[in-house]
């Protein structure tokens, strides 16, 4: 999950700037809000429906410490031996 300003989640979408799209002829295309803009909206929407991302811009802000902490472990299940 990304992290704005003010450690709320956002959407993918609300910092997103560009994607590149291959689509299904092999042609991959640039697309941002005001170029390609339909293409953006429904890949940004679209759950890979569109084509495939081969690459994006996104807009992201550092924060200084982490938000969680996270214990490394493995938990045993009956199936494994």
């Amino acid at each position: 999950m990304l992290m704005v300003k003010s450690l709320a989640p956002i959407s993918i979408a609300s910092c997103c700037e560009e994607l590149n799209v291959m689509i299904s002829d092999g042609t991959i295309i640039r697309c941002n809000r005001e170029v390609e803009n339909q293409l953006f909206w429904a890949t940004i929407g679209g759950l890979g429906l569109t084509g495939l991302i081969t690459s994006a811009t996104l807009r992201l802000q550092r924060i200084l410490a982490p938000l969680s902490k996270f214990k490394q472990g493995v938990t045993r299940t009956s199936h494994h031996s």
